[in-house]
């Protein structure tokens, strides 16, 4: 009888500390969107200007340096900078690149060290673009 009690004393316990600690296990909506917003105030920042296809799975995407409020762009305004990426016109990149193109939107870029990825994410609607270079 005893070791009954011991055992639903212990799931309590061990209930109410997973309850209490939830928040570190459940991602909440919204936080990396935040994270987002913040960290793009660091970024250089872009305008797509030119989507070439070169073949059936890829593209020269052309994107040239703006103005950048927070003074985070190293280079000159009006850079221009081409990407060989791997992407086709089925891709759902594809027509969000062309978006960008179409509207002029300021995009924040990432380019890793000693990556194969180039990361985009509009300003204005903070639309994200993961894609594979193939130039590397």
């Amino acid at each position: 009888m005893l070791l009954v009690f011991v055992i639903a004393g212990l799931s309590w316990l061990l209930w109410s500390a997973i309850l209490r600690h939830r928040e570190q296990v459940i991602s909440v909506r919204g936080m990396s969107t935040t994270a987002d917003v913040g960290r793009l105030h660091d970024m250089p920042r872009v305008q797509a200007r030119d989507l070439t296809m070169m073949g059936p799975d890829s593209a020269y995407l052309t994107v040239t340096t703006t103005a950048n409020p927070e003074g985070a762009n190293p280079d000159p305004v009006g850079t221009e900078a081409e990407f060989l990426i791997a992407i086709n016109e089925s891709d759902p990149g594809f027509a969000i690149i062309q978006d960008w193109i179409e509207r002029q939107s300021i995009l924040g870029i990432v380019v890793p060290p000693a990556s194969r990825l180039l990361r985009l994410r509009s300003v204005d609607d903070l639309q994200p673009l993961t894609l594979r270079r193939l130039d590397v």
